[in-house]
């Protein structure tokens, strides 16, 4: 990659700028690859494919890479391209690191480590390379114990960002001393979790997440781990390709694998999902799961994830005319398995409900709905004492 003199040494490995220690402090190496690793053909170093991410349009169809930030003069950024947040998965609103080895979706709420982070944003300058639609380019963001700033880009003044309080129901810093006391405890897993913010539009001004609209999906590996701040820290590498095992993007878990829920259908179009990938080596993944904070009308079929009170407990309603498919992924398959995920909204009109996941979904809520109920993986609770019509 060009003019990245600030992060490499001649020889091409990663050099890490000097940190202020005065502070503990910590920081995550995140994206698609190492820095230097990218050719010029897009490609990573050995002829390596690279995993780019996609995002389908309203109808269901038509899949786009993820739209790239666009730059005007250097550094100045005229529009924003779609968001791709580092994060974590926790039980409660206070931000409690929840995930484990075997089950790396455990939790109901979703902890933003950042908020500015785009698609193809520039670290260090023009480079093709990096400003590109569709990668989650190598970035670095750092963390400091006691701070309510997460900077990304720390070391490069024209190019950093800097998120305050990213995470709206707890500060950065209440966020870091939890994420400490896990690590200290045994694991805190992170996670990288990307944004189709306007399915309507692949460029351009990509602006805010629209509850409803915009559609989600989640990548982690269980190696990818919190080290705690520290006055010495030990760098956290997130790489989807790592260069030390030929830059293969092997044991990356998706939270909706499209490769093996081929068959749900999303959007107002009368085809299923495309299937884009195949296996472990897949070089595509797609946000397809709706990103919901209240209330939700389906104006097509619709993929839900983490369908939890604690997410919200506003009413979904369908089409009266056409029967949507809504499909519920419950994603994780936790030591509750009684009941992972409980929604207490009601579910009407249209509208077929399908279960998916290994995860166990209650249902508290009336189901007022004429369409069919199917459960294709794990199990659902329809409480008893609940209006079911």
């Amino acid at each position: 990659m060009a003019n990245v003199s600030c992060i490499f040494s001649l020889c091409g490995l990663l050099v890490f700028p000097s940190i202020d220690t005065k502070a503990a402090t910590g920081v995550v190496l995140w994206g698609n690859a190492q820095w230097g690793e990218i050719e010029a053909d897009g490609t990573l170093t050995g002829s390596v494919t690279m995993m780019e991410f996609y995002g389908l349009n309203a109808a269901g169809a038509g899949a786009a890479k993820l739209a790239q930030d666009v730059y005007g003069t250097l550094p100045a950024l005229s529009t924003s391209g779609d968001i791709v947040e580092l994060g974590y998965f926790a039980s409660d609103a206070a931000g409690t690191p929840s995930a484990v080895a075997g089950d790396l979706f455990l939790g109901n709420h979703w902890i933003p480590l950042t908020s500015t982070t785009r698609i193809g944003m520039l670290s260090n300058g023009a480079d093709p390379d990096e400003n590109a639609a569709g990668r989650i380019l190598p970035t670095a963001t750092q963390f400091t114990s006691g701070s309510n700033i997460a900077k990304t880009n720390y070391a490069v003044d024209d190019y950093k960002r800097q998120d305050t309080n990213p995470y709206s129901g707890a500060t950065l810093s209440d966020v870091v001393a939890k994420l400490d006391e896990a690590d200290g405890a045994g694991d805190a897993f992170l996670a990288m979790r990307f944004y189709d913010v306007n399915p309507a539009s692949s460029s351009g001004e990509q602006g805010a997440l629209s509850s409803g609209t915009s559609r989600y999906n989640t990548i982690t590996n269980p190696a990818w781990k919190w080290n705690a701040t520290s006055d010495s820290p030990t760098h956290v590498s997130m790489y989807i390709h790592d260069p030390a095992s030929s830059n293969s993007n092997a044991n990356y878990e998706m939270e909706l694998d499209s490769d093996d829920y081929s068959g749900v259908k999303i959007g107002s179009g009368s085809s299923p999902v495309n299937t884009l990938g195949t296996g472990d080596d897949a070089t595509i993944r797609t946000a397809t799961i709706t990103y919901r904070t209240g209330a939700l009308t389906l104006a097509g079929h619709t993929i839900v994830s983490n369908l939890d009170n604690a997410v919200s407990d506003a009413d979904i309603t369908g089409d009266a005319g056409t029967p949507y498919d809504l499909t519920v992924l419950a994603a994780s398959a936790g030591a509750d398995a009684t009941a992972d995920y409980t929604y207490s909204g009601v579910i009407s009109n249209k509208t077929n409900i399908h279960k998916v996941g290994a995860g166990t979904q209650e249902f508290t809520g009336a189901i007022n709905t004429t369409g069919f109920l199917s459960i294709d993986e794990g199990a659902l609770d329809l409480k008893p004492g609940s209006n079911l019509t």
